[in-house]
C-alpha cells in the first residue's frame, strides 16, 4: 500500500461515534462501509461491509457492546469486537438518515426518507413504538440524557420532542414546531434535557423543551439562545458531556464551539476540511472533538485551551523574529529589548545574548549553512555574528532608516535587506559591502525574499505594493498590490516559483510568478480574524504558516489551499514564524515577549503524506521506476514505486486532475485537468515549466516523437448532451498548437490512444466507437456500433490490431479492429465497469468494476487468469512495464501495488 489511509473513506463521511469506553472511533460512508478507528494512531481496526449503499446513520451502544448503522432502508446492529452482524431492523420504506440507542441500550430511534419515526428493541429487532409520519423526510434523531424524551428534526425545518411511553397524546408530543426555513438538519440534548438544540439554515439554536420526564413547561419551544456566524448551512452539531459547549459544524467547511452557558460567544474555531462538515463528536472525557466530512475524512481536534509548545522566556521585551538554524540545535531571536538570543533547543536556554543594536532588533536570519546569523534594527544596521559563539562579523551599513528585513541567498553569497528608507540593498556576504541598491518603492519597504537561485527577489511595502526584482541587473521586472493594508511579510516558496503574502487585510494570499511578468492569486487564505504580520514556507513548499493580532499561528496547506491547524498559546500579536528545516516543527515569537516551538510530529492534521483526496488517475514511467498520481485535492504526487517514498507535490491545477503523461525520459510530466488547463512539470526541480489554457476539460494527453510533441484530447458537454470534442497536437517546447481535429457530435463516455499516439478512440453513450488517425485528422472508417448500452472504457493493442471495449453492464469484447469482427462477448462484471486496461507487451488485458474487483485476462483466449476483490473501489489503474505488477489508486487515497501471475 502507498499513500495514507489514516482517519479516510473513500466518499463522503457522513456520521461518526466515539467508542463510550474512550480510544475508538466509528465513522460511517457514502462508499457503504463502517470504520472503527484506534485514535492512539489513526489506524483502521476494523471495517463493517454489510451494507448496500451509502451509510447515513450510525450509533455506538452506552455500554459499548454493539453499534448501530443505517444504510439503504435497513439498520444493522452489529459487535464492535468482531464485525458479527446480530440483528436487522427492516421497516422503513426508503432510507434511514439517522439513528439514536437509548441510554440504557434498550430501545433504538431511526428516522428516513419516508417521514417515518421508529423505536426498535435492538434484542428482537421489532419496532416497539411507531410514532408515525412526520411532516417530512426525518434527518435527526436523539434520546435525551435519561432516555425518556425523543428528539427528532425534519427536511420541512421542524423539531417535535415525543415521550414515547405515555398514551396520552397531549403529553405524547410535548412539542412540535417549524423553527428552521431550509430544513434542520440535527438534534441535540444538554446533560439536564430540559432544553434542546437543532441546526439549519446558517444558524443553531436552543429551545426550551420539556422536565426531564417529559412534561412541557413553559419556555418549550421558545428561542433561548441563537448562534450564528457560519457563513454556510449549518448541518451538525453537538454538546459535550458538561453540557457547557456546542459544536457545530457547516457547509462553510469549519467547525465552531460555543460557550452555552456563559458568554455564548466562540470558544474555538477548526478549520482544516476540504468541504462541507457532515458529523461532530466530543469523545467521552470532552478533550477532543471528531469531524467528518464530505472531503472524506475525519479530522480530531484538541479541546485544550492551549497547544502543546516549549516556551522560549527570556526577552525584556516584544520579541520581534525568531529563527531556527538548519540542524535544528539553535534558535534565534531578536525584539524590543535590543537583543538577539542564541537558544540551545534541547534545554531551552540562552547561549548566547549579542549585544550591539541601539534600537530594536526587528529580523533575525540564519545563513544556510548555519555558521552566521544576521539581525537587523531599528538603528540603521544589518549586522552578521557567528552562531557558535555570538561573535560579532561585521556592520553592513547603507540604509538610512530603521531595517525591517532581511533574507540570504540559498548559496549563501547575498543578502538583501529592506528598510524603512524605501529601498532594498543587495550585499555581498563574504565582505559586507553593498553591491547594489534597489530604488523605486512608493513605501517603506516591510519584507525582502529571494529566489533560491538568487536571480530574484521580491519586497513588499507598507503600500500593500510586491516588488519584483531582478538581482543580477538591478532592475524592476514588475509590481503589483498584494494587500489593501499594507503587505507585511512575504516568501518565496522553496521552487522558487509562487510567493507566500500576508497583510493587515487580515487575508494570506499565494501567488504565482510567471516569467512573463506577472503574478497570479492562486489561493486566498482567509481565518485570522486580525491583521497577519508573519508569513513563510516550509521547507518542502508543502505548507505555509501565518500569525498576527489574533494571537494565534496558523497552518495552511498549499496542496489543499486551506487551514490545517490553529496553535494556540501566545498571548498577545505573533510577530515572526519560521519552519524547522525537518518541516514537522516551526517557531513563532510574540509580542508577549516570548518564542514558542510548536511540534507537529504524529498529527495527521497538517496532512504531510500523500493525497487528501481520492485519487482520479495514475500512470506510471516507461522505465518502471516511477508512478503519477492525480487527485480531487486538486494536486499531483510522483511516487518511488520500489519504496512507495513520494518523491514531488505538485502544485497549480484549480481542480480535480483528469489525466496524466509522462514524457519517455521521464524527466517530464503533462497534466490535464477539470479546470481546463494543462501543465507541463520539470520533474529533476518539480517546477511548471507551462501552462496551457483550451478551456475545455482534457480527459486524456500523450506524448508523441520521442517527447518533442503531446497530443491532447479536451472535452465539455455541449448543446442537447452533445459532446464538444477537440484532438490538438502541441509542440511540447513552445506550446504552440501544430493540428487540430474536431470531435463533434456525440455524447463522450470514454476515450483512448495508442501507445504512439497515432490513433484516439473514443466510446460513445450510444455503444458506438470511433477511430480517429490523429496525424492525418481522419476517421479511420466508419463508426463501430459496439455495445447496445453505453460504453464504460476502451483500449487499444499496441500493435493496433486489437480494440477491447466494455459497456456499463460489465459486458467485454475483444475486436479485429482490420475486419470490425467482434469474439463471443465476455461477460465479465455484475457490477458498473469502470475500466479497461492493455499491457506493454499486448498479451494481457485487467478490467475493474465500481465495486473493488479486478480480473486479469488473457487476450489470446479471452480467459480469466486472476481476480481481486479490493477492499476500497480503485478509480484508476495501470500495468508496470515488466508485466509483473499491477497498481491502482483508489478511493481513500491509497495506491494498491498487485504482483501477477
Amino acid at each position: 500500500v502507498i499513500g495514507s489511509p489514516r482517519l479516510r473513506h473513500a466518499d463522503q463521511v457522513l456520521a461518526i461515534a466515539f467508542d463510550p469506553k474512550g480510544g475508538r472511533l466509528a465513522s460511517a460512508s457514502k462508499d457503504g462501509v463502517v470504520k472503527i478507528w484506534d485514535l492512539a494512531n489513526g489506524r483502521e481496526v476494523r471495517s463493517y461491509r454489510d451494507h448496500e449503499g451509502a451509510v447515513r446513520g450510525l450509533a455506538w451502544s452506552p455500554d459499548g457492546t454493539f453499534i448501530a448503522s443505517a444504510g439503504g432502508s435497513d439498520i444493522h446492529i452489529w459487535n464492535p469486537e468482531t464485525g458479527k452482524r446480530m440483528q436487522t431492523l427492516k421497516g422503513h420504506a426508503k432510507a434511514v438518515n439517522a439513528v439514536a440507542i437509548r441510554g440504557d441500550n434498550k430501545a433504538i430511534v431511526s428516522g428516513g426518507d419516508d417521514a417515518a419515526l421508529k423505536v426498535w428493541d435492538p434484542a428482537s429487532g421489532k419496532v416497539v413504538t411507531d410514532l408515525g409520519a412526520q411532516d417530512g423526510a426525518v434527518l435527526g434523531v436523539a434520546y435525551s440524557s435519561n432516555g425518556k424524551i425523543i428528539g427528532a428534526v425534519t427536511a420541512k425545518g421542524s423539531v417535535s420532542l415525543w415521550n414515547p411511553e405515555i398514551n396520552d397524546p397531549r403529553l405524547r408530543m410535548p412539542l412540535s414546531k417549524p423553527v428552521h426555513s431550509g430544513g434542520a438538519y440535527q438534534v441535540a440534548f444538554p446533560p439536564d434535557g430540559t432544553t434542546v438544540a437543532t441546526c439549519g439554515d446558517r444558524i443553531a439554536m436552543i429551545l426550551g423543551a420539556t422536565t426531564p420526564d417529559g412534561k412541557p413547561v413553559e419556555r418549550a419551544g421558545i428561542r433561548i439562545n441563537e448562534f450564528s456566524g457560519h457563513a454556510g448551512l449549518v448541518q451538525a452539531l453537538a454538546f459535550n458531556k458538561n453540557g457547557n459547549w456546542l459544536a457545530t459544524g457547516s457547509a462553510d467547511n469549519t467547525i465552531r464551539v460555543w460557550d452555552v452557558r456563559g458568554s455564548n460567544q466562540i470558544v474555538r474555531t477548526f478549520v482544516g476540511h476540504g468541504d462541507a462538515i457532515t458529523a461532530v463528536a466530543f469523545s467521552p472525557d470532552g478533550e477532543t472533538l471528531a469531524s467528518a466530512s464530505q472531503d472524506q475524512n475525519i479530522r480530531l481536534w484538541d479541546m485544550q485551551p492551549v497547544d502543546p509548545n516549549r516556551n522560549f522566556a527570556g526577552h525584556e521585551g516584544f520579541v520581534w523574529s525568531a529563527a531556527i538554524r538548519k540542524d535544528g540545535k539553535q534558535l534565534a531571536s531578536g525584539g524590543a529589548d535590543r537583543n538577539v538570543i542564541l537558544w540551545n533547543v534541547a534545554t531551552q536556554k540562552p547561549e548566547h545574548t549579542l549585544k550591539g543594536h541601539s534600537l530594536p532588533v526587528t529580523t533575525v536570519i540564519y545563513s544556510p549553512d548555519g555558521k552566521f546569523v544576521v539581525s537587523c534594527g531599528g538603528d540603521k544596521l544589518v549586522k552578521m555574528w557567528t552562531s557558535a559563539d555570538g561573535q560579532l562579523v561585521r556592520d553592513l551599513k547603507g540604509h538610512e532608516a530603521a531595517v525591517m528585513a532581511a533574507a540570504y541567498s540559498d548559496d549563501g553569497k547575498q543578502i538583501i535587506s529592506g528598510a524603512a528608507d524605501q529601498t532594498v540593498i543587495v550585499w555581498d556576504a563574504a565582505s559586507g559591502k553593498a553591491v547594489a541598491t534597489l530604488k523605486g518603492h512608493r513605501a517603506a519597504v516591510s519584507a525582502v525574499s529571494l529566489r533560491s537561485d538568487g536571480k530574484q527577489a521580491v519586497a513588499g511595502t507598507a503600500a500593500g505594493d510586491v516588488y519584483v526584482w531582478d538581482v543580477a541587473n538591478h532592475k524592476e521586472l514588475f509590481h503589483f498590490t498584494a494587500h489593501s493594508g499594507g503587505t507585511s511579510a512575504l516568501a518565496y516558496s522553496p521552487d522558487g516559483t509562487r510567493i507566500a503574502t500576508c497583510g493587515g487585510d487580515k487575508k494570506v494570499k499565494l501567488w504565482n510568478l510567471s516569467s512573463g511578468g506577472t503574478a497570479t492569486l492562486q489561493a486566498e487564505f482567509e481565518g485570522h480574524s486580525a491583521p497577519v504580520s508573519t508569513v513563510a514556507f516550509s521547507h518542502d513548499g508543502r505548507l505555509i504558516a501565518s500569525g498576527g493580532g489574533d494571537h494565534v499561528v496558523k497552518v495552511w496547506s498549499t496542496q489543499l489551499r486551506n487551514e490545517l491547524k490553529t496553535l494556540r498559546g501566545h498571548a498577545d500579536w505573533v510577530s515572526s514564524v519560521a519552519f524547522a528545516h525537518d518541516n514537522r516543527s516551526l517557531v513563532s515569537a510574540s509580542v508577549d515577549r516570548t518564542v514558542k516551538w510548536w511540534d507537529f510530529q504524529g498529527d495527521d492534521n497538517t496532512g504531510s503524506y500523500g493525497h487528501a483526496r481520492s485519487i482520479s488517475i495514475v500512470t506510471v514511467s516507461a522505465d518502471g521506476k516511477l508512478a503519477a498520481t492525480g487527485s480531487e485535492d486538486r494536486s499531483i504526487k510522483v511516487w518511488d514505486i520500489a519504496t512507495g517514498v513520494e518523491k514531488l507535490t505538485l502544485i497549480g491545477h484549480l481542480d480535480e486532475i483528469q489525466s496524466l503523461a509522462f514524457a519517455p525520459n521521464a524527466k517530464r510530466l503533462l497534466s490535464g485537468g477539470k479546470d481546463g488547463k494543462i501543465k507541463l512539470w520539470d520533474l529533476e526541480s518539480g517546477k511548471e515549466l507551462k501552462s496551457i489554457e483550451p478551456v475545455d476539460r482534457v480527459p486524456a494527453l500523450i506524448f508523441i516523437d520521442g517527447g518533442k510533441r503531446f497530443v491532447a484530447w479536451f472535452w465539455k458537454p455541449g448543446a442537447d448532451k452533445e459532446s464538444l470534442g477537440t484532438l490538438q497536437t502541441y509542440e511540447t517546447e513552445s506550446g504552440d498548437v501544430v493540428e487540430t481535429y474536431p470531435d463533434r457530435g456525440r455524447v463522450l463516455s470514454c476515450m483512448a490512444f495508442t501507445m504512439d499516439g497515432e490513433l484516439g478512440v473514443s466510446g460513445d453513450v450510444d455503444g458506438s466507437v470511433r477511430v480517429v488517425n490523429i496525424p492525418k485528422k481522419e476517421r479511420v472508417r466508419g463508426d463501430i456500433p459496439a455495445h447496445a448500452k453505453s460504453l464504460a472504457d476502451l483500449a487499444i493493442t499496441p500493435d493496433k490490431k486489437t480494440l477491447i471495449t466494455g459497456d456499463v453492464d460489465g459486458e467485454i469484447k475483444v475486436w479485429d479492429l482490420a475486419n470490425r469482427e467482434a469474439r463471443e462477448p465476455i461477460s465479465a462484471h455484475k457490477k458498473e465497469l469502470m475500466g479497461i486496461i492493455i499491457n506493454q507487451d499486448g498479451s494481457r488485458f485487467a478490467t475493474m468494476d465500481k465495486a473493488g474487483t479486478i480480473k486479469l485476462w488473457n487476450l489470446a483466449d479471452g480467459k480469466m487468469l486472476r481476480e481481486w476483490n479490493l477492499p476500497v473501489p480503485p478509480k484508476a489503474f495501470t500495468f508496470i512495464p515488466g508485466g509483473k505488477q499491477l497498481l491502482t489508486a483508489n478511493g481513500d487515497a491509497t495506491l494498491y501495488l498487485l504482483d501477477l501471475p
